[in-house]
Order: structure tokens, then C-alpha cells, then sequence
């Protein structure tokens, strides 16, 4: 399955004020950082454990890496072009609010920040 060329939708993971529910709760405290997925190509043959995707990371509307998991149970794999930029995004991920889950708190990270934004854009496709 591929992302349709043709949207235009941004993943702002900074919830909208007043939200009642929201997976990300919180990160109205936190400096805002705009993150978007383009491209995401997923194979569904391939998902194993995990579920193994290639996607093009976008930050503040700049391409900043590209991101990939083989679908066997590791983490995600990220290509930065810029250290810098890589760092940034580790930490501003993981400094937001946990994750809520059924097994209890996640602490947030890059991974479950991704994979939260793949199944937003994925169920906004179907």
C-alpha cells in the first residue's frame, strides 16, 4: 500500500486545544515540531512481528531522513542527512508525555512517535 500522491495531509502532533481525547496527551506544554510522513510504502507480506514499512520523515516541512523497518520485531531504521537534525527529533520525541497503552504507560521515543503517525495516515485512508 501506498500514501496517496495526492494528499496533503501533515501530522501536527500537538493536539488541538480542548481535546478530549488524544493518544499524545499533553504536548500542548511542549515546543511545537511539525512532523510529517511521505511516501509511505508498506509490505504487508513482509510484516512479521512488526510491520515493515518505508516512509520519507519531513520535519517543519523539510525532508529530514528516511525511515524503515524490516518487519522482523527490531526498531525502526532512520537516514538522516544531518546528525543535528537526528538528535533534535530523538530527543523531542523522547521528551513528550507517555503513550498510553493497554499494558500500561510507554515512555515516548521516535518509534511510537512513527508508528502512531503511519496508522493516523492509514486510517484517515480508509
Amino acid at each position: 500500500m501506498t500514501e496517496d500522491k495526492s494528499s496533503k495531509t501533515c501530522w501536527n502532533i500537538r493536539p488541538e486545544k480542548n481535546s478530549k481525547k488524544t493518544f499524545l496527551k499533553g504536548l500542548d506544554k511542549m515546543e511545537n515540531m511539525k512532523v510529517d510522513l511521505k511516501k509511505i510504502e508498506i509490505l504487508e507480506a513482509n510484516s512479521d512481528e512488526t510491520l515493515c514499512f518505508s516512509a520519507r520523515l519531513y520535519i517543519n516541512g523539510e525532508f529530514a531522513a528516511t525511515v524503515h523497518n524490516n518487519g522482523q520485531g527490531e526498531a525502526n531504521r532512520y537516514y538522516f542527512n544531518d546528525p543535528k537534525i537526528r538528535d533534535e527529533f530523538f530527543s523531542y520525541c523522547r521528551n513528550l508525555p507517555d503513550f498510553d497503552s493497554p499494558y500500561g504507560p510507554l515512555p515516548a521515543d521516535e518509534d511510537l512517535v512513527i508508528g502512531d503517525l503511519i496508522e493516523k495516515k492509514l486510517s484517515a485512508q480508509i
